[in-house]
């Protein structure tokens, strides 16, 4: 009797640990596409901001600042906004970070979200006389974030958000 009962309860610890170590497993293996699919929600969420932000500069009759709220925030952001309609971006690492604080909860980034910030200025050629030419003809500095092994590149110029992988 007694060994019945000890198989019945062995085989149901065995099973037990056998969906453990499949669902572990499988929680490993699924790591690399949730930080797909949280790259690209960080990716929308930005472009949703910055959209949000153009409507509401051209709502307040292109205004040279907005009152940004952004959805699930604490705070409101005071953005100024350039004849564009983008948001002016203090051209520096702290402000490509500020530009992030608009789209991601900043108890959120600095507690579980592990992001890489950068500030790429505006590359130059200098010609044969000392004279800077900017490429193309336009200044254009960008941040730069890294987060879940993938790449965000904001042209502050330009207002473009490259998301790559």
């Amino acid at each position: 009797m007694q060994a019945s009962r000890f198989l019945k309860h062995g085989s149901a610890l065995i099973i037990v640990l056998v969906l453990m170590v499949q669902l572990m497993k499988y929680a490993l293996n699924e790591q690399t596409y949730w930080h797909d699919v949280s790259g690209q929600g960080l990716n929308a969420k930005i472009q949703t901001g910055l959209t949000q932000m153009y409507w509401q500069w051209q709502g307040n009759g292109r205004a040279d600042n907005i009152e940004y709220w952004p959805q699930n925030a604490d705070q409101a952001f005071t953005i100024q906004m350039n004849n564009k309609g983008l948001p002016v971006v203090t051209k520096d690492k702290s402000g490509c970070l500020q530009f992030l604080y608009w789209f991601i909860d900043k108890k959120l980034l600095n507690k579980s979200v592990n992001v890489t910030t950068t500030y790429i200025p505006a590359q130059a050629n200098v010609d044969g006389a000392g004279n800077k030419n900017m490429k193309s003809g336009i200044e254009s500095s960008m941040c730069q974030f890294q987060y879940a092994d993938k790449f965000y590149t904001y042209d502050l110029n330009s207002g473009q958000l490259q998301f790559t992988h």
